[in-house]
């Protein structure tokens, strides 16, 4: 008996002196013979336990032995190959023991169970002639390896030369060899014979776009030293002519390029034409299929368009065709997104976007599998506002801040008009903006929010967010008003955010009218020099816009502007997450390739300029990382 994991089998008197011990401290009152019955009922069901977790394993020999013989009866074994081959096979069978049950396979270009005829000589050349064309030992070993009857020991026997002319014979005479099945090997062969052939040639890509290159490759043997020329045919038409020396007994292998026009499937033919006799013409050529589809078509949608300007001209010498449309001139329906191969972001917040077409870009990768490519700049990833988007759903990095190097203690001020003209689904997606940023900062940092129409109005305290729950609801009482009126709030949140300590204090004004009094660009600029700025929030047609934007300006945060009230959540996520995250890097680095990818094929050597600077993410379990930073 042996043991499949003995490593547990020492813990087994272990846990049983384990259990001794135990027992001899008890002081439970039972009489003694009690004691030691439990003591050994106890011992026996841990080592048993044991026992199962090193698996024992009971062997056994059979004297039942199995041969299977795999001859070679191609065409390239000859007249005289096949009358050896015969008669090796013949004394293999004669010498073995009369208990071994022995089979035979003939291998060619397709195996077949062979039985031992008084006419084998005739029958092995008529074989030779319908099936002999290729030398297929790797599905011969399989074909014999499935015919082995069950108990048994199990051998393999190749009679041959051992030249395979497809197929992956050392793969699988390994695979047989795990299987318990030993593969020997007996040479035979005929007299040499002048062959030059064709031993494979492929296409390193079966599927390409119109106007990209492909590679041929084909492996060339011949039986002597020969000169061929190579002759390939594309679709019949003869496209390239080489003349090359081929070695003696050797393999070599001949690359060639096509750049296939127009689409459809293309048939490259490769004809090899020895200048000396060749006995097996047939072996002679080889045939690969290319699949050649159209131009690559990928729509970049930026507000910027010299953004994408080099990416452009690259992906143009790729033949690849790049269309740059602005958010509001993006295609709006599944069918008009299916023209296109993928989809660039760049230089484009989530708020310009709009919740719906980010639905609609998910559902065209999901379900089309369209491709989505994201430019890091700051306008994207989490600066962009695209942190709990159906966008953030996709990308392979998290867009959070990465590392406590990114933390900062931060104290964010939200000043939101409750005038009349805010009522209903205007302050309704409001509340929901303060609430999604409460969600982006973190539970030790401070939020407050303040409401104005003709008064301030204090709804959540400048507070710590250990209760996000909390906070969610007192921003849900908040209910529209009358008037328009911001100093008040606006004092409010700069006196509540003097009163804490953060490294970072900011401030969101968001309001779609006309604000009474006046002196907000001083205001802003007294804010500023206290170590807090301001970002502002103009919605719909009537909004002051002129004066939010000089309140940003002096106050130095963003202006924004929008007439969807639905794309107020993003713009506070974002302006949040710029402000209080330092998720842009603005420093030259080099990348580094940490992982092999594709898209890097080739450039692993590459020296390439240092780059400027990147935007900060966190990488998701399944995401493959080609390049990180040094």
């Amino acid at each position: 008996m042996d043991w499949q994991a003995p490593l547990w089998l020492p813990l087994g008197p272990v846990l049983v002196l384990l259990l001794v011990w135990v027992d001899q401290k008890s002081v439970h009152a039972m009489p003694v013979r009690r004691r030691k019955l439990l003591l050994l009922v106890r011992s026996l069901a841990v080592l048993a336990v044991v026992a199962a977790l090193a698996g024992p394993v009971v062997e056994t020999h059979s004297s039942r032995q199995a041969v299977g013989l795999v001859m070679d009866l191609s065409q390239s074994m000859g007249q005289d190959g096949l009358e050896r081959v015969l008669n090796a096979e013949r004394d293999l069978r004669e010498g073995l023991p009369s208990t071994s049950e022995v089979f035979t396979v003939a291998l060619g270009a397709q195996p077949t169970l062979w039985r031992p005829e008084d006419d084998a000589m005739n029958l092995a050349r008529a074989w030779q002639i319908e099936h002999g064309a290729d030398s297929d030992y790797a599905e011969a070993l399989r074909f014999a390896s499935a015919l082995f009857p069950p108990g048994s020991g199990k051998n393999v026997v190749v009679l041959g030369d051992g030249t395979p002319t497809r197929g992956e014979m050392d793969r699988v005479a390994r695979d047989l060899a795990a299987d318990g099945i030993l593969v020997h090997a007996l040479a035979v062969a005929g007299e040499p014979r002048p062959d030059v052939r064709v031993a494979a040639f492929s296409a390193a890509r079966t599927q390409v776009r119109e106007g990209a290159s492909v590679d041929l490759q084909a492996e060339l043997r011949s039986t002597g030293a020969e000169v061929v020329r190579l002759r390939l045919f594309e679709d019949g038409l003869e496209v390239e002519s080489r003349v090359l020396e081929l070695p003696a007994g050797a393999s070599q292998t001949v690359h060639f390029e096509r750049t296939p026009s127009g689409r459809g499937l293309r048939a490259f033919r490769l004809v090899a034409e020895p200048t000396g006799a060749d006995e097996l013409p047939q072996n002679n050529e080889g045939l690969a299929l290319v699949d050649v589809q159209g131009r690559l078509r990928w729509l970049a949608v930026t507000l910027d368009s010299d953004s994408v300007a080099g990416l452009q001209r690259a992906m143009a010498a790729e033949e690849v065709q790049v269309e740059t449309v602005t958010p509001e001139r993006a295609p709006r329906t599944m069918d008009q997104l299916a023209a296109y191969d993928g989809v660039i972001l760049a230089a484009v917040p989530a708020h310009r976007l709009g919740e719906e077409w980010m639905k609609l870009l998910r559902d065209y990768v999901d379900r089309l599998g369209g491709g989505l490519l994201m430019l890091g700049d700051s306008q994207t990833f989490g600066v962009g506002g695209y942190f709990q988007t159906p966008v953030e759903e996709m990308l392979p990095v998290r867009l959070r801040a990465p590392d406590e190097e990114e933390k900062q203690s931060a104290a964010v001020a939200l000043v939101i008009d409750r005038s009349g003209s805010m009522a209903g689904e205007k302050l309704e997606t409001a509340k929901s903006a303060a609430m999604a940023t409460a969600e982006v900062l973190d539970r030790m940092d401070y939020l407050g929010v303040f409401a104005f129409d003709s008064e301030g109005k204090v709804v959540v305290p400048m507070t710590r967010l250990t209760s996000k729950a909390a906070v969610a609801g007192q921003i849900a009482t908040l209910s529209a008003g009358g008037g328009t009126n911001l100093e008040p709030a606006l004092q409010m949140a700069r006196e509540a955010l003097g009163r804490v300590k953060a490294r970072v204090k900011h401030i969101i004004v968001l309001t779609d009218g006309q604000t009474a009094g006046s002196g907000y660009e001083n205001l802003a600029s007294l804010c500023r020099a206290e170590g807090m700025t301001i970002s502002t929030v103009a919605i719909g047609e009537g909004s002051h816009v002129a004066l939010l934007q000089a309140m940003a300006s002096a106050g130095g945060g963003q202006a924004y502007s929008t007439l969807d009230a639905a794309g107020i959540t993003r713009i506070f996520t974002q302006d949040t997450l710029m402000h209080t995250s330092n998720l842009i890097r603005e420093e030259p680095f080099e990348a580094q390739v940490a992982e092999p990818h594709p898209m890097i094929s080739g450039l692993e050597k590459w020296n390439a300029p240092p780059l400027l600077g990147y935007v900060k993410t966190l990488r998701r379990a399944a995401a493959q990382v080609p390049l990180v930073t040094a």
